[in-house]
């Protein structure tokens, strides 16, 4: 049995299938879509939310940045580097 999730909209309550949102939110994400675009829950719901977070999971995470760039300037200066030095 498909898990389902609650949602409540101007239609009524309905039981959505996990897997259904999930599939939604990636593709929406693939076509280009804005979250308030592509979303078609409430955000306020368990369907809205759910859909939100699996959007954000189908974007590829940022580069790692390179030596001397802004982000390890500022890990420096908040002595970052030196803890992540000391954890190696």
């Amino acid at each position: 049995m498909a898990e389902l999730l609650s949602c409540t909209w101007a239609g009524g309550p309905a039981q959505i299938a996990k897997a259904t949102v999930e599939r939604e939110a990636r593709e929406a994400y693939a076509a280009g879509l804005s979250p308030n675009e592509g979303c078609p829950y409430p955000f306020h719901s368990a369907c809205g939310l759910h859909w939100l977070a699996h959007y954000n999971l189908a974007m590829p995470l940022p580069a790692r940045s390179t030596p001397g760039s802004p982000d390890e300037q500022r890990a420096n200066r908040h002595g970052l580097a030196r803890m992540a030095a000391a954890l190696n």
